[in-house]
């Protein structure tokens, strides 16, 4: 997950993970709309990557809501470009 990549860094940041051999899916996390040409240069990356539209100033539940298509993460919970076991499973509130 990367939030604010419509900045500058986030943005390289989303452009990073999208190379092939990195991550296999990608979510990308705004307050703002996408520009039309953030997947110009993602060229076949740009396949991984996912854009959720989320207001952090809103009520949790309005965040957990827009997060709830986010079924696992995986990944590690420390800077890496390798894919390691599941760290994150979203569980729907009852």
């Amino acid at each position: 997950m990367v939030t604010g990549a419509t900045e500058v860094s986030g943005y390289n940041m989303v452009k990073g993970l999208a190379e092939p051999a990195h991550w296999a899916k990608i979510y990308y996390l705004s307050s703002r709309p996408l520009q039309a040409s953030f997947f110009l240069d993602l060229g076949a990356g740009a396949g991984k990557v996912t854009h959720l539209a989320v207001e952090f100033l809103s009520e949790p539940s309005i965040i957990t809501q827009a997060l709830s298509v986010i079924k696992s993460v995986q990944g590690s919970p420390h800077t890496s470009t390798t894919p390691t076991s599941p760290i994150f499973k979203y569980e729907p509130p009852p």
